[in-house]
């Protein structure tokens, strides 16, 4: 916070929380709770949802109280308060909020038919959050306390002590004062009242409100001055003043006042003060924004403090990181140079010896004639000492100081280079040329090191950085980035795709959403798309009245039904087929019912070239409609006119089958359309006039290909193909059990080889001699009983039914069950469709969700989102990565694809930010799994393992 010259005001007034509270009271009427969570200890979320709309409560314990259309990371488990808060109000209605008395304590209310609850919120001093019961006994808490002056405790099992809190008072006094406004003056009751006593007695202004009539009165005179001396021009003012602030709070307190920031400029960034639900008179001359509702500019207000104060505290760690990387480099900088003033002192020392070489071996001679006589090193000194004072000229003079320990004297040498007395120690043991090789050699070390060194500085920097994040992961932020959450198009609760006609493609996540697809979002001009594998995804191509859908819109449809199956992890390679959306329908064969994610299929089905099992992820930039125009117009001419005769080659037309009597002769088909994990069962259905019908039930409008010849082609190819894979997987089982034939006969059996040393031991006895030779040693002979007749035990077992209780039938034929498993899926459907909004033909068009897969320089562009589909389509996005059938489970791929985004040659900034807002959410929303993620060279994304083992390291260190 030190940013701000002045701290912004976070807590809530009274008056603030009047307006907030009817506010919000206006805006959640008819809301149910979905589920809340907790960003931290303090901060939580609480998700409400009606038929056409989402909203978000932001509850600060101890500072606000507010609707938000920003998103906060959330915590990745629920802490235990917010677990046992779901266990009570998910799935119950939002009754009311209120204000108890005229306090800062917010109450919201929430039950339904057999329970209430009150979630009390307080926003006075340290805060607190408690859930009640319907007689304020408190059931959790977030916060236990107990008050100093009362002793009254707030606990879980006490009782909310309402009776603390200040009383309402409204405005009524005040008004019924105003309409008897000469008789105040003279009131005994009222008698040296002045102008703020009278506001604070009589209504509940708040300090903003009372602060606003007192100032436009006078501060001092409306603090200092009775009633009673007020004079007829000051009467008038004051009844002026007070009437104007009945009307403002009147409007603060039916929830329909606007919303107000007030800010200051630094160096042209504006810095946020406090919000307020109205301005003052004491705030007239202060810069503001202004808001339409006061919900908003809390929520904006809150959010971009949120924001600023997470910026900062990265910033903060990023400056931290910064200065300990900067102090490896300075140390390593600091180390090379000390390296290199130590090899220049070398050479330096090792010149100045050879200059006087003469000298240096004459005093190392002399010294070690003293040596060889056993003179003591006192005694060389004191000889030396005196050839210094007697004699000048002597070599003595040369001598600086003795190391006895080492051998070594310290001699005072003219450098020629330097123009100037160096000090050198010269070894006793060598000679002068000795020690010259000597100081080179070290220099030629010192050098070497350096250049190591200066080898290893980048790595050193590299391990610095590595350290610093790991200890930034560790010491996490403690504060959240806030970001403002988009409004998500319908199509993006289900699994989706833009074709490269530009129509959506959507599938559902699991049978219930098959079932919302087809009652909802179903169209007569809609095109459905399905494979005949467990787990296929149906695939609804959204038509576009008085546009054609054309052969590679069905193509990519295919290749989803297919790669969204257990084709995937089977890796198995088939074809998919489409219908028109009047051959679909949920109406069952007689006797029978479809559940849920089933059709019914009646007609001809088009067949498609068999899938390659290859997808893909990118990332598609939400932009305006001229931009996109704009963007269409950058496209060469010559590849507009190719993708033009393309789709005019293999358009399908969609038409009516109105009194289609060819129709009744086909076969009709009954098929389940699975989603993975979604079981099934395959109904037995007999024969009609018609034809046979088998589940799978869907039906569309009758399609026909570019040619006959071409329908056929893909026929017989899908038949070739099944044959293959029969014949293959039938040799793969004959061989498994001849291998596991021959495995059974040269098993050895256990103990076979004493056996037959015995039979060879007694191959000359027989069974008399064996006989005698067992009782000898005392065997005991096993004497069989006689077997007796066993009686017939097995009893007819009478058919029941274990649901209805019937002999007739078994539970799986009942009636009654599948009558009312019918019931239990209507219910689900039903309640699923009321979650579901209210679609219209504009909001299904494509045309209000303009999606280009790459920026052009001036696009106005307000989001992005990730895309997962075929790789053919996906692969003309900026941003792609290329998945195959693998072993890498969904959240791991993200973070690998987000590692190789990051990286991207040519990234825009704008585009950086955008991707980085992306949650992890929206990506797993739209990814596979069991897959290999490739890179954009062809190279499959893979870790590198930078440990090994101990036994590795050491062999290392060996060599």
């Amino acid at each position: 916070m030190s940013q701000f010259s002045k701290k912004p005001r976070k807590w809530m007034s009274p008056l603030e929380i009047k307006a907030i509270v009817g506010e919000m009271n206006n805006k959640l009427q008819n809301f149910n709770i979905n589920t809340v969570y907790d960003v931290n200890r303090r901060l939580y979320v609480i998700k409400l949802s009606k038929t056409d709309c989402k909203e978000f409560i932001v509850i600060e314990s101890g500072v606000r109280v507010h609707l938000t259309e920003y998103n906060r990371e959330k915590s990745d488990f629920p802490n235990n308060f917010t677990s046992r808060l779901r266990k009570y109000l998910n799935k119950k209605k939002l009754i009311k909020i209120n204000q108890i008395g005229n306090d800062r304590v917010i109450e919201l209310v929430f039950g339904n038919a057999t329970e209430r609850y009150s979630l009390i919120v307080d926003l006075y001093s340290n805060g607190n959050i408690c859930l009640c019961d319907q007689e304020y006994k408190i059931l959790l808490i977030l916060r236990s306390f107990t008050f100093d002056k009362t002793g009254d405790k707030v606990a879980v099992g006490e009782k909310y002590p309402l009776h603390l809190l200040s009383d309402a008072n409204g405005i009524d006094e005040l008004k019924k004062i105003i309409k008897e406004y000469d008789t105040i003056f003279t009131s005994e009751s009222m008698k040296g009242w002045t102008l703020k006593q009278l506001i604070n007695y009589t209504s509940d202004f708040g300090q903003q409100l009372s602060d606003h009539c007192c100032s436009q009165f006078g501060k001092e005179s409306s603090k200092t001055k009775r009633l009673e001396e007020f004079n007829e021009e000051e009467k008038s003012l004051m009844k002026k003043i007070l009437e104007e602030a009945i009307t403002r709070y009147e409007k603060i307190d039916s929830g329909k006042c606007k919303g107000y920031i007030f800010y200051h400029e630094t160096n042209k960034k504006k810095y946020y003060e406090e919000v307020s639900c109205d301005i003052f008179y004491q705030d007239s001359k202060r810069k503001y924004i202004e808001f339409e509702s006061f919900e908003k500019a809390m929520d904006e207000f809150h959010s971009h403090i949120e924001k600023q104060e997470y910026e900062a505290e990265v910033e903060k760690k990023e400056m931290i990181m910064k200065k300990k990387i900067q102090a490896v480099i300075d140390g390593h900088q600091k180390r090379y140079q000390g390296l290199l003033d130590k090899a220049e002192t070398l050479k330096n020392e090792a010149e100045a010896v050879e200059e006087n070489i003469q000298v240096v071996d004459q005093l190392i001679q002399e010294i070690n004639v003293f040596l060889k006589e056993k003179m003591k090193w006192e005694q060389i000194e004191g000889i030396i000492e005196s050839l210094k004072e007697n004699d000048p000229t002597s070599i003595a003079k040369y001598i600086k100081r003795f190391d006895f320990k080492n051998e070594v004297v310290v001699l005072e040498l003219k450098h020629t280079n330097e123009d100037k007395i160096i000090e050198v120690e010269i070894a006793l043991n060598k000679n002068g040329f000795e020690n010259i090789r000597n100081f080179y050699e070290m220099r030629k070390n010192i050098l070497a090191k350096a250049e190591k060194t200066m080898e290893s500085k980048d790595l050193a920097i590299k391990q610095a950085e590595n350290k610093q994040e790991r200890v930034a992961k560790e010491k996490k932020i403690t504060l959240v980035d806030v970001k403002k959450m988009r409004k998500r198009f319908w199509f993006e609760k289900f699994h989706w795709f833009l074709s490269s006609e530009n129509f959506i493609i959507i599938s559902g996540k699991d049978a219930l959403q098959n079932d919302v697809i087809y009652r909802r979002y179903m169209k007569s001009t809609d095109v459905y798309v399905h494979a005949d594998i467990h787990g296929a995804a149906s695939c609804i191509i959204k038509g576009i009245p008085g546009k054609t859908i054309g052969a590679p819109t069905l193509e990519q449809a295919g290749k989803i039904a297919v790669c969204r199956s257990s084709a995937w992890t089977s890796k198995i390679v088939t074809s998919a087929w489409w219908v028109y959306s009047d051959q679909v329908s949920k109406t069952a064969p007689s006797g029978e019912y479809l559940t849920t994610g089933s059709f019914m299929i009646r007609g001809k089905k088009n067949y498609l070239p068999p899938v390659p099992l290859v997808f893909g992820i990118g990332i598609m930039f939400a932009v305006e409609k001229e931009d996109k125009e704009n963007h269409e117009e950058i496209i060469p001419q010559e590849t507009k006119e190719v993708q033009q005769k393309e789709n005019m080659e293999s358009v399908i037309k969609i038409v009516e089958q109105e009194g289609d009597k060819e129709q009744k002769k086909e076969k009709q088909e009954v098929v389940p359309v699975q989603v993975e994990k979604v079981k099934v069962k395959n109904l037995e259905v007999k024969e009609k006039d018609e034809g046979k019908v088998t589940i799978e039930e869907i039906q569309f409008k009758k399609v026909e290909f570019s040619s006959k010849k071409e329908e056929e082609e893909a026929r017989l190819q899908q038949k070739i193909e099944k044959k293959k894979r029969t014949e293959k997987r039938k040799e793969i089982e004959d061989k498994k059990k001849k291998d596991e034939e021959e495995k059974k006969k040269n098993k050895p059996v256990r103990g076979k080889a004493g056996k037959m040393k015995k039979l060879k031991r007694y191959e000359d006895q027989d069974e008399e001699d064996r006989k005698k030779m067992e009782e000898r040693i005392g065997h005991k002979f096993n004497v069989k009983e006689e077997e007796q007749p066993k009686e017939d035990i097995k009893k007819v077992v009478p058919i029941q039914c274990f649901f209805c209780g019937s002999t007739e039938h078994l539970a799986k034929d009942c009636p009654k069950r599948k009558e009312e498993l019918k019931k239990k899926q209507e219910e689900k459907i039903k309640e699923r469709m009321e979650e579901e909004e209210e679609i219209d033909d504009e909001e299904m068009s494509v045309n209000d969700t303009i999606f280009v897969g790459e920026l052009v320089e001036g696009m106005n562009v307000k989001f992005a989102v990730p895309v997962c589909g075929p790789y053919d389509c996906v692969s003309k996005y900026k941003y792609h990565i290329k998945l195959t059938p693998g072993n890498t489970k969904a959240g791991k791929a993200i973070k690998n694809i987000i590692g190789l985004w990051s990286t991207w040659k040519d990234q825009k900034e704008i585009e950086k930010v955008l991707i980085s807002g992306i949650s992890t959410d929206e990506y797993i929303g739209v990814m596979m799994s069991d897959v290999t993620v490739h890179q954009p060279n062809g190279k499959i994304k893979t870790q590198k393992w930078k440990g090994g083992s101990n036994k590795e390291k050491k062999s290392k260190g060996k060599k």
